[in-house]
């Protein structure tokens, strides 16, 4: 019997969000100051789990929507908020067949 692959949520952003979503974010400084460097960073990163078997569910952060889940559970709209609004997208998605 085979073992099911992983599967790793990862945050994705919009090149029509990165300016918007910099300006929530209370943690700007672990972000590349790029959209561009930002994507060949994201891009390699996927590359590298996907070789190694992994499945990569990217996940968008929505300026609209995310600072409203954050104030709803009381998080700072940090990297830690994003990983978790992330890995709940695909909980959700993958353990109870439902979207965003």
């Amino acid at each position: 019997m085979s073992q099911p692959a992983e599967i790793i949520a990862m945050t994705w952003y919009r090149r029509e969000d990165w300016e918007r979503l910099r300006a929530l974010f209370s943690d700007t400084q672990r972000l590349p100051a790029s959209y561009e460097d930002w994507l060949a960073r994201a891009e390699a990163k996927c590359r590298e789990l996907e070789s190694g078997g992994a499945t990569v569910e990217k996940v968008c952060i929505d300026p609209e929507t995310f600072p409203a889940w954050c104030r709803k559970l009381e998080l700072q709209p940090d990297a830690e908020a994003r990983a978790r609004y992330a890995n709940d997208f695909v909980t959700v998605k993958y353990l109870y067949g439902k979207g965003q």
